[in-house]
């Protein structure tokens, strides 16, 4: 069992790729990173610290220049190179601000009119039974 899911831990960490907030957010790619990490850690696999921030950003393949101007950035910084977590934020901050309108774009719904007759679920048509 802990080899299968060795294998699948170094699966997700290889497939798990960021694009753009449209097809997958930044937050759920570093969320699922860090836990394929942990999962490494529990079967004696363990990254280092640097590993693991090469690794995220190996991962991010977006196009957008901004976001890779950062993770350029980042990678040459030594103080993010000791931490998944501080460069993560240090890219999500400027993923945030790329990407505004994507937040919580999908997560509501829009009603367009609601028209309340008091007529109760059938509409008021038709006799039952």
């Amino acid at each position: 069992m802990p080899r299968r899911r060795l294998e699948s831990t170094k699966t997700i960490i290889s497939g798990t790729k960021y694009l753009t907030e449209h097809t997958f957010s930044f937050e759920k790619c570093v969320t699922a990173l860090k836990a394929a990490f942990e999962t490494l850690t529990e079967c004696e696999e363990g990254m280092t610290a640097n590993a693991q921030v090469y690794t995220l950003h190996k991962n991010i393949e977006c196009r957008n220049s901004q976001v890779m101007a950062v993770v350029a950035a980042v990678r040459v910084s030594t103080t993010l190179q000791s931490s998944f977590t501080d460069s993560a934020n240090a890219i999500s901050e400027t993923v945030s601000l790329v990407f505004p309108d994507t937040q919580g774009k999908f997560k509501k719904q829009h009603v367009a009119s609601v028209e309340k007759e008091g007529k109760g679920r059938g509409g008021g048509r038709g006799g039952g039974r």
